[in-house]
């Protein structure tokens, strides 16, 4: 498989998603990452490179086959740790982050070639097209998001079902699911800091027996500080003041 890594990243750049346990469980029985057609994500600026016009004699018309309109991508993180994503991927405090090599993505199955990018963020939409002008990557349409999201400071994975190799079209589905070698993917797990001690053993449990060689740990986010102590000079009050 070819794999093409935009600007600003190499196959040893750490990245991190989280999961819900539900889909974490998926996850690991299934042996799939699942990519999501751009055009359902929540986002409508997401979709405004590849709907464009061709400008013709007879004026703007829609293209009879815009590859760009295809596109499948997973959205991950280069954030190693962030209270903001355990909250919104982990509400009942049972989710995990798990941690990745982009170079691992060659395990991936079924597929010719996948592309790697690094979100760019605008400030405004002149901005995203003057970025575009100097921009060669194939996969230039689903890499420019608005700066509202920047938190995120997302990587995407992102598929064409042109790329696919086990015969079927993926073209008018909502997702393609890519089998993986989950075990050799995943680097690490680290468990909600917020769940319970059962949870957290539960979760241990169920990764020591399905993914043996991978490490789990729970998330030292809300940890006590041991790195330092504050330390002030006592200064008597003067009792005639």
């Amino acid at each position: 498989m070819y794999l093409f890594i935009g600007d600003g990243l190499s196959e040893n750049v750490k990245v991190c998603r989280y999961f819900s346990f539900e889909a974490f469980i998926n996850l690991i029985e299934t042996q799939m990452l699942t990519f999501t057609k751009v055009s359902n994500w929540e986002d409508p600026w997401e979709n405004e490179l590849s709907r464009y016009k061709l400008k013709t004699k007879d004026g703007l018309e829609d293209p009879q086959y815009g590859a760009d309109r295809y596109f499948f991508g997973q959205c991950w993180t280069q954030k190693i740790e962030s209270d903001a994503m355990w909250r919104i991927y982990s509400p009942n405090l049972s989710g995990v982050k798990i941690q990745t090599k982009i170079g691992k993505l060659n395990s991936i199955l079924n597929a010719r070639a996948l592309g790697v990018e690094k979100v760019v963020y605008f400030s405004h939409w002149k901005e995203m097209f003057d970025l575009l002008s100097d921009d060669k990557s194939r996969y230039q349409t689903v890499k420019y998001k608005r700066d509202s999201f920047s938190h995120e400071e997302e990587v995407r994975f992102i598929v064409h079902p042109q790329d696919i190799l086990d015969g079927n079209d993926y073209h008018e589905r909502s997702h393609i699911n890519l089998p993986i070698d989950i075990a050799e993917f995943i680097e690490a797990i680290e468990i909600d800091p917020r769940a319970p001690l059962w949870i957290e053993n539960m979760l241990k449990t169920y990764a020591g027996r399905a993914i043996p060689r991978v490490s789990v740990t729970k998330s030292a986010l809300y940890q006590p500080n041991t790195e330092f102590q504050v330390v002030r000079e006592y200064v008597p009050v003067d009792p005639q003041l």
